[in-house]
């Protein structure tokens, strides 16, 4: 008898991905990558969730800065469905930025910061980006108008870091998936 006879598959479930293929799943996975990170938080608000050259974040304090960004964004009008470009390196706030356009219901497009303007452009032109958020000293990549008509938003992530939400702006609860 191997070792994974004694592990019993959990529950699954048959979902739809893209409308017309079907998948099987676990029945218990969360809905999004937002549900999963609430989940964390709840299991393990006190715990380290990131950690970064002697910097350390609790559960708790990552929703609270992801939260911040999310209302941030959304005060630049991104929206649920909205495409968003991540042009910046591996640092914390690619973490934040991340589940904060995961929480508002946006899409998230990692950008390698080794792409150029004119790949850049075909990226966010073929997504139909909406908002591309950059690494200091990339702005310069970042494609204009004419290059990516759909991209309204162009914001440096420590614009982005520096920004405070408007007063009692709040987010509207997510729609279940």
């Amino acid at each position: 008898m191997g070792f994974w006879s004694a592990h019993p598959v959990p529950p699954m479930r048959r979902e739809a991905i893209g409308g017309d293929r079907i998948v099987r799943c676990f029945a218990s996975r969360p809905a999004s990558v937002h549900a999963l990170f609430a989940r964390a938080v709840a299991a393990r608000g006190r715990h380290d969730a990131v950690v970064c050259e002697g910097r350390r974040w609790t559960y708790r304090e990552a929703d609270a800065e992801v939260q911040r960004i999310a209302l941030a964004l959304a005060a630049l009008g991104v929206v649920a469905g909205d495409r968003v470009g991540l042009l910046f390196g591996n640092r914390p706030e690619f973490v934040f930025v991340l589940f904060a356009v995961q929480r508002l219901g946006a899409i998230a497009v990692p950008i390698g910061v080794r792409e150029q303007r004119p790949g850049l452009a075909y990226i966010l032109a073929q997504c139909g980006a909406g908002a591309i958020v950059f690494d200091a000293g990339l702005d310069e990549r970042v494609p204009d108008a004419s290059e990516a008509p759909t991209l309204r938003v162009r914001l440096g992530v420590d614009a982005l870091q520096a920004m405070t939400p408007p007063a009692g702006a709040a987010l509207a609860p997510l729609p279940p998936a």
